[in-house]
């Protein structure tokens, strides 16, 4: 199984239909198709019943979603943190007790949006 199959799959279950999951991945109909019997075969079960208009999806479908969902966004997640351009940036701070507990989630919540690739190291003192 790969983030190619799982992306197929995302995108058909999102879309309940064959036509406009290949659109939204520039993908040709019969390759979809293709790509989902495939992993339909990989894992042993049927992940879509085929109607007329669009497809349903089966209970099977319904318990690999979230978890394709979950491969796929680390999958993601793991491509930036490598790509030269997402280097990590590294900070230790020295944090005193008496700091309050909210105002240091303000603090690194705030800085994890200022920068992305934020590695936050606090240390007490």
């Amino acid at each position: 199984m790969d983030s190619r199959q799982l992306n197929a799959f995302i995108a058909v279950f999102e879309e309940r239909n064959i036509t406009a999951a290949a659109q939204r991945l520039h993908l040709s109909q019969p390759a979809l198709s293709g790509t989902i019997k495939s992993l339909e075969s990989l894992l042993g079960a049927q992940l879509f019943e085929r109607q007329a208009r669009g497809v349903a999806v089966t209970d099977e479908a319904r318990i690999l979603y979230p978890q394709a969902r979950r491969l796929v966004a680390q999958t993601e997640s793991m491509a930036r943190q490598f790509r030269q351009d997402a280097r990590l940036a590294e900070l230790r701070i020295g944090v005193e007790g008496e700091i309050a507990g909210a105002h240091l989630r303000a603090f690194v919540a705030r800085a994890r949006q200022a920068v992305p690739n934020l590695l936050l190291h606090l240390l007490e003192g």
